[in-house]
């Protein structure tokens, strides 16, 4: 959480942060007096998603101990999570230890775990595993010793007795090594050997119990990860004190913006997260596209100064490496590009969250806003249509939009034509609504944003095919046809009915306000999604213009949709929205004169015919339309959901 200032006054972790942003800001009686304290100077969030509830945890011992925020009591002390370290000596022992910025001159730390307990366990397994020593001996003795139980009980080599060399000692040690940072298969072979030896020395038991753990490593999973905090210690005469600062990049593109996140990682420790936006027409480097190479490249050049000895850890959708390495030599920086190990999942968990970041910032209201308002200026210069464009009506001239669409819809919200493009596109999807009813769902996006309080569902009458017909594909399709045309007749004829309702009440029919219209404002355009469609959360590179393509069922609502409107009376181009690098528009549809009368946006690939007839038009990887089209669809999987839950409910009465 952070204040007016941007200075970060609380941090907390959740398994559903939700549930737990929800308990914060929802009605209390009775709040504690630093909690309510803390939420009256909270103005902004900032997320950091990590790996697994022990990474969270860790990561915020880390970020607390780092930032100290004013509203956190705990683990602002000088005590940390434990680890295990193997000790700088000729027989290294295993023992737990605390991490701290001076320890790691005992020996190598391996880390945090989330408790004394873990550590406990997992010294308990290694000592099972291998035959190392736990005694504190210095080792060579200065006189001959005897070997403890330990070493009659196989657990130990006794080393101090001289039975075990010191080549045999740290082979055992390198192995406890790989099951320290996780890489159990380089452990298995060993464990096998040491179990045929076994079973070859009639030691049955051992045999049986290294059987056993072979198997519980087999199935290991993240539950026994833990990252390496402390990489082998550099030694006190090599004249390092520290381990060595690196910074992560990780990059997410999403049409015409992309996220860049950096994570600090100080000695061994995540420090902070800073994320960098760009568009692609904030610098003259991206005017010929967002790409991760560009980016890392922009960056460098702006936010390193020459000489700082610092590591890059960088992705490895990385195309044009020497581009970025020279940038990176000017600055003195080391680039690095992992593809395993501890290193690779910091990488991992950077474009996990410039992902997020990048989201959370496109579903700010003024980014939405702005973004919303070039995607409709690019749609309707696809569409030909104008800015005094009277919203379409009837063909015959009957039925207009009395005062309430059109161009009376530019001042509803006090704008004007040079605010943008104030189009009334209406989103249409059939979704199911139990074993064989369909309901009609619409929502409707008005001056630039989403105007909840004309979204509807309807109930239809038309219902899926029940049973296995001869022909399931061509029934259902028939079936889902028959429905968008009862929609799309039902939707314009409340539409009738409320205009001439409002028509013969008081004069003035748009003096009521914009609510009280639902139905009557005819729409600009019609996008037609099918149910279900996915749509790509943003990635590192550009979407590839060749997946194009529009499913069946889709296109065939899509011309059904057109030919309902036509039968109406009804003059508003409908459009289907494909795997959201493309648009279908069919033959016949208001605005659609062929592949040769479309004003594609510049870049695009342009018209492509579609099957059946129409024209698929393939967007630029970089057209507004990609995150006009991404909020659309996700408001339409929001509301269906809520409708979907409110049925539940109902029915659980």
């Amino acid at each position: 959480m952070k204040n007016a200032a941007g200075e970060t006054i609380y941090i907390g972790k959740a398994k559903s942060l939700v549930r737990r942003l929800t308990w914060y800001f929802r009605p209390h009686y009775k709040l504690d007096t630093r909690i309510a304290h803390m939420l009256s100077e909270t103005v902004d969030f900032d997320v950091f998603l990590a790996e697994s509830e022990t990474e969270a945890l860790l990561l915020e011992n880390n970020l607390v101990k780092a930032l100290r925020p004013r509203f956190n009591f705990k683990l602002k002390d000088d005590k940390s999570y434990p680890c295990i370290c193997i000790k700088s000596e000729r027989f290294p022992r295993l023992t737990a230890a605390r991490y701290r910025e001076s320890g790691a001159s005992q020996g190598e730390l391996y880390g945090p775990y989330p408790d004394a307990a873990a550590v406990r366990n997992a010294l308990k397994l290694l000592h099972e595993l291998l035959p190392l020593r736990t005694c504190n001996l210095t080792l060579p003795p200065r006189r001959t010793v005897s070997p403890c139980l330990r070493h009659q009980l196989g657990t130990c080599g006794a080393p101090c007795a001289g039975r075990q060399s010191e080549e045999e000692y740290m082979e055992l040690i390198e192995q406890a090594r790989h099951y320290l940072r996780g890489r159990f298969t380089a452990l298995l072979p060993f464990l096998r050997e040491q179990m045929t030896a076994a079973a070859a020395a009639l030691r049955y038991e051992r045999a049986a119990a290294l059987r056993r753990h072979i198997e519980t490593l087999t199935k290991l999973s993240e539950k026994q990860k833990a990252a390496v905090m402390a990489a082998v210690a550099p030694a006190p005469e090599a004249g390092h004190d520290r381990q060595p600062d690196l910074d992560v990049l990780g990059v997410a593109i999403f049409g015409p913006l992309s996220c860049l996140l950096q994570i600090e990682v100080r000695q061994g420790v995540i420090a902070g997260r800073t994320s960098h936006f760009y568009e692609i027409d904030s610098s003259p480097a991206f005017h010929d596209g967002l790409t991760a190479d560009k980016l890392i490249s922009e960056f460098i050049g702006r936010h390193y100064a020459p000489a700082r000895s610092i590591g890059l850890l960088l992705p490895k959708v990385i195309q044009d490496r020497s581009a970025i390495e020279a940038a990176a030599a000017q600055a003195g920086l080391h680039v690095t590009i992992p593809t395993r190990g501890d290193n690779w999942r910091l990488v991992k968990m950077a474009m996990e969250n410039a992902r997020l970041a990048l989201m959370e910032h496109m579903e700010l209201p003024a980014v939405r806003r702005e973004l919303h308002q070039r995607g409709l200026a690019e749609l309707q210069r696809l569409l030909g249509l104008g800015l005094d464009r009277v919203a379409s009506g009837r063909i015959d001239g009957d039925g207009g939009d009395s005062g309430v669409g059109g161009t009376d819809r530019m001042s509803e919200k006090g704008g004007s034509p040079e605010a943008g493009p104030h189009l009334r596109l209406e989103v249409y999807t059939l979704i199911a609504a139990g074993s064989t009813a369909l309901t009609g769902a619409m929502i409707v996006h008005q001056d630039g944003d989403i105007y909840p309080g004309a979204c509807r569902h309807l109930r239809l009458k038309t219902a899926l095919p029940s049973g296995m017909p001869p022909e399931p594909e061509e029934a259902m399709a028939a079936s889902m046809k028959e429905a968008i045309e009862e929609f799309i007749t039902r939707r314009f004829a409340l539409a009738e009915k409320e205009r001439k309702k409002h028509n013969s009440a008081s004069a003035g029919t748009a003096a009521g306000g914009r609510d009280k219209y639902r139905w009557t404002p005819i729409p600009d355009c019609i996008l037609i999604i099918g149910e279900g469609r996915t749509l790509p959360a943003p990635n590192p590179s550009p979407p590839r213009q060749a997946s194009a393509t529009i499913d069946h069922l889709t296109a065939e609502l899509v011309r059904a949709a057109v030919q309902t409107l036509n039968n109406l009376g009804y003059k508003v181009p409908v459009i289907g929205v494909g795997s959201l690098d493309s648009l279908y528009m069919p033959s016949g549809s208001s605005g659609s004169t062929g592949p040769s009368g479309h004003a594609v946006p510049s870049g695009s690939t342009g018209p492509v015919a579609a099957p059946a007839g129409g024209t698929l038009l393939v967007l630029p990887p970089h057209s507004f339309l990609w995150p006009l089209l991404f909020g659309l669809a996700g408001e339409m999987k929001r509301f269906n959901t809520a409708y979907r839950h409110g049925l539940w409910k109902r029915r659980r009465r």
